[in-house]
């Protein structure tokens, strides 16, 4: 045994890494199409632990004082979207025991999660704003940086006096046959110490960070190979960020299993998934619902204006999808029967989870033929176990108050049954005060807060009404003061939504898309203690009658307002629940 062999700690998923390289160490692990990378299992492993001494010896002693201790975890930033540098950077952090922290622009490509949703927000780097609140929340030790993002995390970081570990590719390139051995003298870390920290935007105020332990990590991507079936014969074709639950679970499941990423962010459209398709290879990919009604449309443009045979072939390359997940909203009965259909009688798999739960708390049976039984008793999902988060980490001090019920349950907020076969099926939201919207949780009482403070409004009712591409619309029932005439034109949906973001400071995402204005003395239905009737109000006010007979006036969400959407805090945190 000589210095030639790297030394790699025993921590799990290192061990995991290890083992697939002993088994195969010229198998590809990461395909990275935006840096032309290619990197075998060796490759990898080899650039994690050459990159955990670099980001060692960046820390200072009172971090690796705290490092060594089982009770506290050192937190340290990455800036990043996903991709190869990502994922050693990511590793390396974890081989040292300390938690990392993905910090990515909230619209890193053209086809980042946001737009994917249909939203034109435009291109946009972190505001100071908001990584000064993170860097606070999570008390950082140290900042990291892809190539990419190294002048993001240059500036982001001066004003607080740090200065960023970029990451320099081939800073001390691999051998040909890099060689590895386990430390035999190694004390892994405690399991409880934290993993990873990721955003979620909650229902008010800034997002909360989210601390998920190396525990419940673990054996989530284990619940993940196995419910999916994944190996080192899958290709997962990767777009979504990974700072996102759910990019960031496939992430690493995927590193887990041997299953190579193919990281596309950067080139990733409709019409590129389906010259991907063409050429064969990809095994397990994911798209949200309203991606899946894209990608529909992008098909029939192939059908109707290409030669039959880029056609046959792109159906070829999507029937050779083993897995063709979904999730982040509801998908429609229509477009499960349509993608079946497509896929050659292969069901969606529709994944169903939240940041505050590493893995997910439902997926559907990949080698099913079916989409499942309908279901009529219901009730709120509560979960508990060692997968739900260890804690919130956030600069309000109540974050943690009522998360938790009685018996230590997280309370999901959302309404589901679960079947005879211990299959969870999901049904909607608990609460008509909770709205969701493109997978992110709103609370209709903040927006109906802002709303009040219009000098024309005397009372304002916010519900969530359902649609095919959000899951559900903010609507907004606004009731005009005695004194507003009819022919005011600020009730218009345009300055409503300018109003409430320049003037009340509401997040982009958080204005309302469908809007009905009625006279002051025009009557809304209440409940006998004279609390808003909301499912009353959504049936009289923003039913499919008023909504096609003009009475209801409906946002185009392809209108673009960017002095309105670059704000801070108009992301919060990407979160997909």
């Amino acid at each position: 045994m000589t210095d030639a062999f790297l030394r790699v700690p025993q921590e799990p998923f290192l061990i995991e890494l290890f083992q697939r390289w002993q088994e195969s160490p010229d198998a590809i692990i990461i395909r990275d199409l935006a840096t032309n990378t290619e990197a075998t299992v060796g490759q990898f492993l080899y650039d994690v632990l050459i990159q955990r001494d670099f980001i060692s010896n960046q820390l200072d002693e009172e971090s690796h004082k705290r490092l060594r201790d089982p009770d506290s975890d050192v937190f340290v930033a990455i800036f990043g979207g996903a991709g190869y540098e990502f994922a050693v950077l990511f590793f390396a952090i974890y081989s040292l025991g300390a938690v990392a922290v993905p910090l990515c622009q909230r619209s890193s490509t053209p086809y980042h999660i946001v737009q994917l949703l249909i939203i034109p927000v435009p291109v946009s780097r972190i505001h100071l704003e908001e990584a000064q609140y993170f860097f606070r929340v999570c008390k950082i030790a140290l900042i990291t940086a892809t190539q990419a993002a190294a002048d993001e995390a240059r500036n982001l970081s001066a004003p607080v006096g740090m200065k960023p570990f970029v990451l320099t590719p081939g800073s001390q390139p691999a051998p040909t046959h890099p060689e590895f051995v386990l430390e035999q003298a190694s004390t892994p870390c405690n399991p409880d110490k934290g993993f990873v920290v990721l955003w979620t935007s909650g229902t008010t105020g800034p997002p909360k960070g989210v601390l998920l332990s190396r525990r419940s990590a673990y054996l989530a991507v284990q619940a993940y190979q196995k419910a999916l079936g994944l190996s080192p014969e899958d290709t997962w074709l990767h777009q979504v960020p990974t700072n996102w639950k759910g990019g960031f679970d496939f992430f690493t499941a995927c590193i887990y299993s041997g299953t190579c990423l193919e990281f596309c962010a950067g080139t990733f459209s409709p019409e590129w998934f389906w010259q991907r398709m063409q050429q064969g290879g990809i095994t397990c990919a994911v798209a949200p619902t309203p991606l899946l009604d894209m990608l529909s449309e992008s098909l029939d443009v192939i059908r109707n204006t290409r030669p039959l045979s880029e056609y046959e072939q792109a159906i070829r390359g999507l029937r050779d999808l083993r897995l063709l997940c979904t999730g982040s909203m509801r998908v429609p009965e229509s477009v499960k029967a349509f993608w079946r259909e497509l896929r050659g009688g292969r069901p969606l798999v529709n994944l169903y989870g939240m940041t505050e739960v590493v893995g997910m708390i439902s997926m559907m049976d990949w080698k099913s033929d079916t989409d499942g039984p309908a279901v009529n008793d219901e009730g709120e999902l509560c979960v508990k176990g060692p997968l739900v988060m260890k804690r919130y980490l956030s600069s309000d001090p109540h974050a943690m108050e009522g998360v938790f019920d009685s018996e230590g349950f997280y309370k999901t907020g959302d309404l589901g049954s679960i079947g005879p076969n211990r299959e969870i099926f999901i049904l909607g939201r608990a609460s008509q005060d909770v709205i969701r919207f493109l997978g992110w949780k709103l609370n209709a009482p903040e927006i109906e807060d802002a709303l009040r403070h219009h000098p024309q409004v005397s009372r304002a009712y916010v519900i969530g009404v359902a649609d095919h591409k959000t899951d559900q619309r903010v609507a907004a029932l606004i009731v005009k003061t005695e004194s507003t005439g009819d022919d005011s034109n600020t009730m218009q949906l345009a300055n409503l939504r300018r109003w409430l973001a320049i003037d009340q400071g509401l997040p982009f995402f958080k204005l309302p898309t469908m809007l009905r204005v009625i006279p002051h003395n025009h009557p809304v239905p209440t409940t006998a203690t004279g609390k808003p009737a909301k499912r009353e109000i959504h049936d009289v006010f923003f039913g499919p009658e008023q909504i096609a007979n003009g009475t209801v006036e409906r946002w185009d969400l392809a209108t673009e307002e960017p002095d309105i959407s670059n704000r801070p805090w108009d992301w919060e945190g990407v979160e997909g629940k």
